[in-house]
């Protein structure tokens, strides 16, 4: 077999990835983000970690997924791709940064620290208010107050389509 057979044939098994419709994935954000919305586990503390270094580990482990042509295979990494880019935006709203954490030395143990401004921490932090009450932030649920804007801009998104 000459090389340019050899190489039509190589130029014939490959398949081009054809970019998705902007309508498509921003319906599929808005419905991983309603889903954390409307879950009451989904609160300010769940999202509390760091998502690229945890990201990076996962796609280390999953290479042989990342690889795969299956359709299956990759509708998994579509998707779950797209959550770890809802996920850094819903940390922005939150926490005004994507959260990454650095070991660090606490009392003679190493121990993965999520780093934030000197002398600033996520709301749900905030135990007590001025008077010395119990603020109840600890369990907030700051996506859920977002519900109206999010029907809205879900409303607007429809219309178009």
């Amino acid at each position: 077999m000459e090389v340019g057979q050899k190489l039509q044939k190589s130029y014939d098994m490959i398949k081009y990835h054809q970019p998705k419709k902007p309508e498509v994935m921003f319906k599929d954000t808005l419905k991983i983000l309603k889903l954390h919305i409307e879950d009451d586990r989904s609160n300010d503390r769940f999202f509390h970690k760091p998502l690229v270094q945890d990201w990076l580990k996962e796609q280390e482990n999953g290479y042989e997924v990342l690889r795969s042509n299956k359709t299956q295979d990759r509708l998994f990494i579509y998707i779950h791709h797209l959550r770890f880019w809802v996920n850094q935006g819903i940390q922005l709203l939150l926490f005004g940064r994507i959260l990454t954490d650095s070991l660090r030395m606490v009392q003679g143990e190493k121990l993965r620290i999520i780093i934030h401004p000197k002398n600033y921490l996520p709301i749900y932090h905030k135990m007590y208010d001025r008077d010395g009450k119990k603020s109840g932030f600890w369990d907030i649920h700051t996506l859920s107050i977002l519900k109206k804007w999010y029907e809205r801009f879900n409303d607007l998104l429809n219309e178009k389509s």
